[in-house]
């Protein structure tokens, strides 16, 4: 078993402290209807979406929605995994856990994001757009922040891009609803 070291457990809070803040920044934002690059007016708080999970349930029409969101998804990130499979490898004999949770982290958010992109433009070419910006930002100008691949990413960048994965995730499942 992994020895706790105070390093991974400042990486778990400030994963946790990201997944907290993004749901406090949902809830103000709608609470408030605030408009800081996304206008919340439209946007349902978290009890209407929790209310509305809890009546779509467990219904066929959910399950299968799920199903073929999270497979499309889980192929996408069995893709990344394979083709960065000697950075995960050399990472994690050399002990690097940040680097491998980083690129754990950008492996599932991209095919997160192109899967939820495709389902809400209902098109491929909003995900190819913005994830030429990304690139380009990001991976291709080492940018810190910006680097969803994990190469340069810090612990905190890590815990936003998987937080942005999981809601990327949420949000094709919404998106497959709604169709």
């Amino acid at each position: 078993m992994a020895k706790i070291t105070r390093e991974r457990l400042i990486t778990a809070l400030l994963g946790g402290f990201s997944i907290a803040a993004l749901f406090l920044f949902w809830y103000f934002g709608t609470k408030y209807r605030l408009e800081f690059y996304i206008r919340f007016k439209n946007v349902p708080t978290p009890y209407e979406v929790y209310q509305q999970l809890t009546q779509v349930g467990l219904s066929n029409k959910y399950l299968y929605n799920i199903a073929i969101s999270v497979r499309r998804i889980l192929m996408g990130f069995m893709i990344a995994i394979a083709v960065s499979l000697g950075a995960l490898l050399r990472w994690s004999a050399a002990g690097d856990l940040g680097a491998v949770l980083g690129l754990l982290a950008g492996a599932a958010f991209v095919p997160a994001l192109a899967v939820a992109l495709g389902a809400w433009s209902r098109s491929s070419k909003f995900f190819e757009v913005v994830y030429l910006l990304l690139w380009y930002a990001g991976p291709l100008n080492r940018a810190p922040g910006l680097d969803f691949t994990g190469a340069t990413a810090g612990a905190l960048a890590t815990s936003i891009w998987a937080s942005l994965a999981i809601l990327c995730m949420a949000a094709a499942i919404v998106a497959r609803l709604r169709s």
